[in-house]
């Protein structure tokens, strides 16, 4: 009891000392929603608001409530004392709107966001809370990921017949997701995102950004296993993977490059090196990429990536070039001897083996075991210590991706099991 005490004090002490930040809240409003869970609703939002010195200069709270159309409940300047924002919370009803389109209201968020970055750019804790309990019938996965390139920390929170997928997309980080099977639920929650909202980590949403920032100039190729043994969700959290690393590094012709490639039974280049110097249209590239399903060729695959480094294919030869190889399965074909081609051209190889991924290979595709990752290994992340310059980039997504799996893969297990009939 007193360790949970501890802690909640803490986080208490902490945020109420944050000097400035920007919250939204963005909650579902549509007609599937009880007024008794709307209560509960409105109760969250109050328990987390009181955590938080609300001023001018100090904190301040929006409203957003969606159906179809997003509707401002009241905006970010409107209310400047605690006292008023709790007033306006338990003033508000619900809107009963029959259709949930959460990617336009996050589009409406972001609108927000840059409104603000226009008055006042000097904000640099930003934080969004999204709340629903039904798919969204349009794509939220671009609206967010551009939210958390501007600096949002993004909270998603599902309840009842919530999509797990989107919610994933939405908060695009495993530690702020969050799903409860009804809306009494929402305190217990409430505690986890506090936590989370309190720490250091959120409070510096591109925290290894100086790390990237390094890397001035380099050609990276993510090649993908896209064959049938990678579940839907886990073919998103490699996505997520790569946007991530996307959005911690310069884009540009004269700076980073980026190209991806799948591979299963077949081999298919989504986008080379060249392709997309505007982070934007690069980020959008990954969102759209659809999982091809099939065998596990990677030997075939590798094979086929070696071109794309070279000029012919926009690649810079007397640059530092890079592969990441990401699977989860054995390959039905030879990998050594055209990873040893890829290799001996200069090529950096980095091999991440996610679940059951067969070790000796993602040795011979990476060259060493230095440069292999299992990303369900806690005990491996010491390796973590033995990066080179590129890897002090990428550092702090492989430690998260290692932590994350394992923990995404239980929360999966139910829909994964009914994936399998």
């Amino acid at each position: 009891v007193m360790t949970v005490y501890f802690v909640q004090l803490d986080c208490k002490v902490r945020c109420m000392e944050t000097d400035e930040a920007d919250l939204f809240f963005l909650i579902h409003g549509s007609d599937s929603i009880k007024p008794e869970d709307f209560t509960d609703m409105k109760q969250f939002m109050l328990d987390i608001i009181h955590k938080f010195k609300i001023g001018v200069d100090r904190v301040r709270v929006s409203v957003v409530q969606y159906g179809y159309a997003p509707q401002t409940v009241f905006s970010i300047t409107q209310y400047t004392t605690n006292k008023d924002v709790e007033a306006a919370i338990k003033r508000m009803t619900l809107i009963r709107e029959l259709q949930t389109v959460t990617g336009k209201a996050l589009e409406f968020i972001k609108d927000r966001f840059k409104e603000i970055d226009q008055s006042d750019k000097n904000r640099a804790q930003r934080f969004l809370i999204t709340i629903t309990d039904q798919k969204s019938e349009d794509d939220v996965s671009i609206p967010a990921s551009e939210l958390r390139q501007r600096g949002v920390v993004v909270y998603s929170i599902g309840v009842e017949k919530a999509d797990h997928s989107e919610m994933f997309q939405i908060a695009g980080d495993l530690d702020r997701m969050f799903y409860t099977d009804n809306y009494d639920a929402l305190t217990a929650i409430k505690n986890k995102v506090l936590r989370d909202m309190c720490s250091k980590e959120a409070f510096s949403p591109l925290y290894f950004s100086s790390a990237c920032s390094k890397l001035e100039v380099a050609d990276i190729i993510f090649l993908i296993d896209g064959s049938r043994s990678i579940y839907f969700k886990d073919f998103i959290t490699m996505k997520v993977f790569m946007e991530t690393l996307i959005n911690k590094t310069q884009v540009g012709e004269n700076r980073v490059q980026f190209g991806v490639i799948q591979f299963s039974t077949q081999t298919q280049l989504e986008f080379q090196l060249n392709q997309y110097y505007d982070k934007d249209k690069l980020m959008q590239a990954v969102g759209d990429i659809q999982q091809l399903e099939g065998l596990t060729s990677t030997g075939k695959a590798l094979n086929f990536t070696a071109k794309y480094f070279d000029e012919a294919q926009g690649g810079r030869p007397h640059e530092r070039q890079y592969l990441i190889v990401i699977t989860d399965g054995e390959a039905q074909d030879e990998v050594y001897t055209p990873a040893k081609a890829i290799r001996d051209k200069g090529i950096t190889v980095f091999a991440i083996g996610v679940y059951n991924a067969n070790n000796s290979q993602l040795v011979d595709i990476a060259g060493s075991q230095d440069q292999v990752y299992h990303v369900e290994n806690f005990d491996a992340l010491g390796s973590l210590e033995k990066l080179i310059s590129f890897e002090s980039c990428c550092t702090g997504i492989l430690l998260k991706l290692r932590r994350q799996f394992p923990k995404y893969r239980k929360q999966q297990a139910g829909l994964r099991a009914q994936q399998r009939l």
